[in-house]
């Protein structure tokens, strides 16, 4: 089948194969090239035609190389294709176009600030001169964060503190899974031997806890140990806890989780907005929220000991009780909604009243029981901010009675977009099984037809899966779903949440015809 003209990279082509026929203005096709001469171009479709076409100026294409071609026009029985830049044309263009860009806000395109932009150009944020200093300060401040981490806690409003970071890390090394830190904590409470500690547990897991008032010189010091640790500036700390002081002198020792507001209205006349940085302004109301919700924990749930030592078969029944129910049954029939905020609320509050129920005790393991506590708390508070700006969950999973971790990644179509269209909806789902090793699956929903690309570890899982199809293809039918098309692959990248976005099978557009030859 000829191409009878060429020009100016372009094809024109009168004899269609089958699947030309179906492209509409817009769409792209992946060709593979086959041959390439001076003045003339064989491409295999996806179809497997193969379609020829005379050069009429150089082309850069190589063969066995993939090209694209996007359909520019169709008239009658003619079609227009026209050839998309490559790879490397397309990196030469955006160089240069980062270069200007720089040099438009009165920024030296040199290596360092090259690869700033670079990074705010892939997290899709403008490339402004404010936003590109906030990057250039935070990698000056913190030793143990890259460019790329700075642009994208920046890019989702979180703040690139010392405690953020620690979590970014952990997660993008694969060190913190909810699922693993949760049995580490009941593992190491398991293990508590001291009677004095089992009696003040007791009186934790048998719900032995009244509501009582912390005493005000309390309140202020949980104050100050949290401004302490929040990395505002000391103009900003001092304004906070002179204005805290006034506070608890206004309202004694009944200051309630719900009255945090009234305290942000007593800051608006304080010179707030002359004393805080712009980042220290979009954080103090979070600041001031989660500080009043910790002190509100303290209060409500002081500790009432037991006259008694709790039995070790008892402890051990109630704890795996309380732990189990932190985790979500995949086996569970029942389709009721599960709600992750309120299972990572319920992980808080509960892991909170156990700190409190163990503080006044001393016991051997007391200091490795408290850093699970803190490091689980610190995480849970950073994926709660990175799911208020990018959808990224840590899900504890109970399959057949073994907990593990699921990471679920929701892939946004717009950027910055809010609202989820479950009605074309892409999800990142990635289980690291104990018997399966790492399962990642990309799930295309629209309306009620399914996509799946799977990736595992190795070909057995993977033929595996495949025998099981019919299973998982029920499954959902029984949902009201229908996959229509699944794929399988090997992992070749694991994806974390940097690189969520540049997963070959979401980078490409709906409309796409890839072809893999």
């Amino acid at each position: 089948m000829k191409i009878t003209e060429f020009s100016l990279e372009q094809l024109n082509v009168h004899f269609k194969p089958d699947m030309l026929l179906r492209l509409n203005k817009g769409d792209v096709v992946r060709a593979k090239v086959v041959e390439i001469s001076a003045h003339k171009i064989s491409l295999k479709l996806p179809d497997g035609n193969i379609i020829t076409a005379a050069l009429m100026s150089p082309v850069s294409a190589k063969k066995g190389e993939q090209v694209e071609l996007i359909v520019k026009d169709i008239s009658g029985d003619k079609i227009f294709l026209e050839t998309i830049k490559t790879d490397g044309e397309k990196s030469v263009q955006l160089e240069n176009e980062i270069k200007n860009l720089l040099m438009d806000i009165g920024v030296k395109p040199d290596k360092k600030s090259m690869e700033i932009a670079r990074e705010i150009i892939k997290n899709e944020m403008p490339l402004e001169k404010e936003f590109f200093n906030k990057v250039m300060d935070t990698i000056k401040a913190y030793k143990n964060i890259s460019i790329e981490k700075a642009v994208f806690l920046l890019s989702k409003n979180i703040l690139p503190l010392e405690e953020n970071i620690s979590c970014l890390n952990q997660i993008l090394e694969e060190k913190y899974k909810i699922g693993d830190e949760l049995n580490k904590l009941l593992n190491n409470l398991m293990a508590i031997e001291d009677e004095k500690a089992n009696e003040l547990l007791k009186s934790f897991l048998n719900g032995e806890v009244k509501k009582d008032a912390l005493p005000s010189p309390l309140i202020l010091e949980e104050f100050g140990k949290e401004l302490k640790s929040s990395g505002f500036s000391p103009e900003t700390q001092n304004i906070l806890k002179e204005k805290f002081v006034e506070f608890v002198k206004l309202k004694g020792d009944n200051i309630r989780f719900e009255e945090h507001e009234k305290f942000t209205e007593l800051l608006k006349e304080s010179g707030l907005d002359k004393a805080y940085l712009d980042i220290e302004k979009e954080s103090i109301e979070k600041f001031i929220k989660s500080t009043f919700e910790k002190i509100n924990f303290i209060k409500k749930f002081t500790v009432k000991s037991s006259n008694e030592a709790l039995k070790e078969n008892d402890k051990k029944e109630i704890l795996e009780k309380i732990f189990n129910k932190f985790f979500i049954n995949i086996n569970d029939s029942d389709d009721k909604d599960i709600s992750i905020k309120n299972t990572y609320k319920e992980i808080y509050r509960k892991t909170q009243l156990i700190k409190q129920a163990l503080e006044q005790a001393g016991f051997s393991n007391k200091g490795e029981i408290f850093r699970n506590i803190e490091n689980l708390q610190s995480n849970l508070r950073f994926l709660n901010e990175l799911n208020n700006n990018a959808v990224y969950i840590q899900i504890p999973l109970n399959v057949f009675n073994k907990s593990h971790t699921g990471e679920l990644y929701i892939l946004k179509k717009k950027p910055g977009k809010k609202n989820i269209n479950t009605d074309d909806i892409s999800l990142f789902i990635s289980l690291d099984t104990v018997n399966l090793g790492q399962v990642d699956s990309l799930v295309n929903i629209k309306k009620k037809n399914v996509s799946i690309n799977i990736k595992a570890e190795s070909r057995d899982v993977i033929d595996f899966i495949k025998k099981n199809y019919m299973s998982l293809y029920n499954i959902l039918l029984e949902k009201g779903y229908r996959i229509i098309d699944i794929k399988y692959r090997l992992i070749e990248e694991k994806v974390n949440i940097l690189n969520i976005n540049n997963i070959e099978e979401h980078r490409e557009r709906r409309q796409n015809f890839d072809l893999r030859v």
